[in-house]
Parts: C-alpha cells; structure tokens; sequence
C-alpha cells in the first residue's frame, strides 16, 4: 500500500492512505502498479456516472 505524506497539513491530517499497490525499485525510486481490487473511488477529481 502506498501513504503520502501531505507537509501541507502537518497540521490537521499528515498522512494520506490510498488503496494503490507500490513496489520500491531501489533507495531512491518506487512504481505505482495500480489499485487494488474492489477499493473505494476516492479523489478530487472524480466523474461518477
């Protein structure tokens, strides 16, 4: 799972969990492979039909 820490809100909500799936490459990289199956539809951006 990947948690994104948002330095923005340190103050009021610092670490955001999403259902995507991660993989680290090595120290200093890492590749997002996609969401996990049957996780909610969260974002700021989402069109729901």
């Amino acid at each position: 799972m990947v948690n994104i820490v948002d330095l923005a809100n340190a103050s009021t909500m610092p670490f955001i969990a999403t259902d995507d799936i991660g993989v680290a490459i090595n120290q200093n990289q890492f590749q997002i492979l996609g969401r996990l199956d049957y996780a909610d539809l969260r974002g700021c951006n989402l069109l729901l039909q």
